[in-house]
C-alpha cells in the first residue's frame, strides 16, 4: 500500500483542512466535483484560486483571491489527484460509499491490465490517474480506481502505456555483457564514466542512468555513515564541541564534517515535519525572514516564555489558575506562529537555510508555550470531570502522563486555529473552542485506554489513606509536550544559564536562543549585530554553549 500523499499547494491544503470534519455525503460530492475538474485542466494553463475552490466545493469565497492568485495547470493536475485521495482517506470511505462512482479496479487488477509495476502506477497518478482510498472489511485501506476515469486516462495516454507494457528488465546475462563491454572499452582508451554510460546506452537501447548504475565506480569506495552516527555527531556539535575536534575524532576533513552535520540537521527537520499542517494565508506566505515576521507581529517578538515549575504539585497548581488571554495579542501570536512554521518548512540543505528553519522552530516553541499557558486549566477541568484529580494523585506517574497528553492535544488544537476565519464565523475568535475540543477528545481516549488502572486506583482510594504528596516529585517539562523539537533545539541547561557565566557568553546564549523578552536570532543576524563574519559569530555562540554546558 503506497504512503498517503502530501498536498503541496497551500490552496488545496487549506481545502483539505476545512473539509476534514465535513459530513461524508458532502465529501463524496466534493470528490465527484474534483474528478470532473481534473478533466478540464490543461497542463500549460493557469487557473485562479476562486475558480478552483468553486469547482471543488460548489461555493464562492467571501474574499476572492485571498489565498493564491493562480495555480499552474501541471501542478494543479497532480495535486487534485492527491486531494481526492486525501479527502477519501479523511472520511474513511467504505466500498459501499464509492458505489456512486461505478465499477472500478484495485491496484493489482490495474497493474495486470496495463502490465506495469506498482511503481509505474504511482508515477501515472502524478499525471492525472485518479484513485480513492477505501476501507475493507478488516479496516485496511486500499486504492480504488474508478473505471470511467481510468479508461479516460487509458485513452489519452495510449503511447505511454504501450511503451511501459513493452518494458523488460535486464537479465543477469545482459548485465554481465554490459560490464564486460565497458571493461574492454576502458582498456582501449580512458573515458569518463558518464561518456561510457552514454555510449553503451545507445548500443543497448537503455537509458544512460540504467547503464551507469551497472558500471563499477572508479576509485576507493567510501564508507557510508549511518543516520544514527550522524545524529550523534550533531549532538556533540550542539553541545559546544568544535568542528575541528569532531573532524579529528571522525578522521574526516572539516568541510566533510560540516556537510555531515548539515545532513543530520536536514534529516531531523524532516522528521519533525513543520510543513504544511498550518492554515495557508497570503500574508504569512510573504513573510520570508524572521525579521519580517517580527515587523508584522511586534507583540510576538517580545513574548516571554512561562517560567518552569519546580515540582509536580506546583505544576498542577499553576495549571489550575484561570487566566484571561488578550484577544489581540493572542491573534498576533497565533499568526506569527503559523508564519514561523511555514518558513521553517521551506528549508534547504545549506547552513544558512537550516539555521533559519531551526531559529523559526525555537521561536514557535516559545509562542506555543505562551499561547497554551492560559488554557492549561482546560486540561485540569477535563481530567476532573472525566477521571477525578484525587484518583490520579494516587499514581503521580499516571497523573503526569495525563497532563502531558492533554497539553499535547492543546498544542494540536493550536495548529488548526485560524483567527481570520474564526472572526468571520462569529465563534469568538479565540483558542478556547479548538483547544477544548482537542483536549476533551485526547483525554477521553486516555481514560478509555487506562480504564483498568483507574478502576484499581478508585478501589484503593475507597480505603481511608492519605493521598501521596506531589511536592517532592520532579515535574515533566510541559513545553516539550507541545513542541517536540524543543529538547533538541534548546537544551535544558541553556534555558536557565548558570548565574556565574561570563557576561559575553550569557548575552550570546540569550540572543541566540531568545531567552527573555526577545525572539531567537539567526547566525546571520548575530553577525550583523556584532559587526563580524558569520563564522566568527558561530564560533562565539559555540564557545558560549560549551561554557554553559560544562558548568
Amino acid at each position: 500500500m503506497p504512503a498517503a500523499p502530501r498536498l503541496k499547494t497551500p490552496l488545496l491544503l487549506g481545502l483539505a483542512e476545512e473539509l476534514r470534519f465535513a459530513p461524508r455525503p458532502a465529501v463524496i460530492k466534493d470528490i465527484q466535483r474534483a474528478i470532473e475538474t481534473v478533466g478540464l485542466i490543461e497542463p500549460g494553463a493557469e487557473y485562479p484560486a476562486d475558480w478552483i475552490v468553486f469547482r471543488v466545493t460548489g461555493y464562492r469565497r467571501e474574499q476572492p483571491g485571498s489565498v493564491l492568485e493562480s495555480v499552474p495547470g501541471s501542478v494543479l493536475l497532480a495535486d487534485l489527484a492527491r486531494l481526492i485521495e486525501v479527502l477519501s482517506a479523511q472520511s474513511k470511505l467504505a466500498r459501499s460509499d464509492v458505489a456512486s462512482f461505478g465499477e472500478g479496479f484495485d491496484q493489482a487488477e490495474l497493474t495486470r491490465r496495463w502490465n506495469v509495476s506498482r511503481k509505474t502506477l504511482e508515477r501515472y497518478r502524478k499525471h492525472g490517474l485518479l484513485a480513492l482510498r477505501v476501507l475493507g472489511e478488516r479496516g485496511r485501506s486500499s486504492l480504488f480506481f474508478p473505471r470511467a476515469t481510468t479508461e479516460a486516462f487509458e485513452q489519452s495516454h495510449k503511447e505511454k502505456l504501450g511503451s511501459a507494457a513493452g518494458f523488460r528488465r535486464l537479465s543477469e546475462q545482459e548485465r554481465t555483457a554490459i560490464r564486460e563491454r565497458a571493461a574492454r572499452l576502458r582498456r582501449r582508451a580512458a573515458a569518463p564514466q558518464s561518456a561510457l554510460a552514454r555510449h553503451l546506452a545507445k548500443k543497448t537501447r537503455r537509458s544512460p542512468g540504467t547503464v551507469a548504475r551497472l558500471l563499477p565506480r572508479a576509485g576507493k569506495k567510501r564508507s557510508r555513515i549511518r543516520p544514527r552516527t550522524r545524529l550523534q555527531v550533531l549532538e556533540k556539535w550542539e553541545s559546544g564541541i568544535g568542528v575541528g575536534v569532531l573532524a579529528s575524532q571522525a578522521k574526516k576533513s572539516r568541510p566533510a564534517l560540516v556537510r555531515l552535520i548539515n545532513l543530520a540537521r536536514f534529516d531531523r527537520l524532516e522528521q519533525w515535519d513543520p510543513s504544511t499542517r498550518y492554515p495557508a494565508d497570503a500574508v504569512l506566505a510573504g513573510l520570508l525572514t524572521p525579521d519580517r515576521i517580527a515587523a508584522e507581529f511586534p507583540r510576538a517578538a517580545t513574548v516571554v516564555a512561562p517560567p518552569p515549575e519546580t515540582d509536580l504539585q506546583s505544576l498542577v497548581d499553576a495549571m489550575s489558575l484561570r487566566e484571561a488571554p488578550d484577544r489581540e495579542t493572542e491573534r498576533q501570536l497565533v499568526r506569527a506562529h503559523h508564519a514561523c512554521m511555514h518558513l521553517a518548512a521551506k528549508t534547504g540543505r545549506s547552513a544558512d537555510a537550516l539555521d533559519v528553519s531551526e531559529t523559526c522552530l525555537r521561536w514557535s516553541a516559545k509562542l506555543r508555550s505562551a499561547l497554551v499557558r492560559p488554557y492549561r486549566i482546560v486540561v485540569i477541568e477535563s481530567l476532573q470531570s472525566l477521571v477525578g484529580l484525587d484518583v490520579l494523585r494516587a499514581d503521580p506517574a499516571l497523573l503526569a502522563e495525563a497532563l502531558l497528553r492533554g497539553l499535547a492535544a492543546a498544542g494540536a488544537g493550536l495548529e488548526l486555529f485560524v483567527p481570520a476565519s474564526a472572526v468571520r464565523r462569529a465563534i469568538g475568535g479565540t483558542l478556547a473552542a479548538p483547544v477544548s475540543l482537542a483536549v476533551g477528545k485526547a483525554l477521553t481516549e486516555f481514560a478509555r485506554s487506562r480504564e483498568r488502572e483507574l478502576a484499581s486506583l478508585r478501589d484503593r482510594l475507597a480505603a481511608p489513606r492519605a493521598l501521596k504528596s506531589l511536592g517532592a516529585i520532579n515535574p515533566p517539562d510541559w513545553t516539550e509536550a507541545i513542541s517536540p523539537w524543543q529538547h533538541a533545539l534548546l537544551r535544558p541547561e541553556l534555558r536557565r544559564p548558570p548565574e556565574n557565566l561570563d557576561p559575553s557568553h550569557a548575552e550570546s546564549i540569550r540572543l541566540r536562543f531568545g531567552l527573555g523578552p526577545q525572539r531567537p536570532q539567526t547566525i546571520v543576524e548575530l553577525a550583523s549585530r556584532w559587526s563580524t563574519t558569520r563564522i566568527r559569530a558561530a564560533e562565539r555562540v559555540q564557545r558560549a554553549v560549551a561554557a554553559a554546558v560544562a558548568r
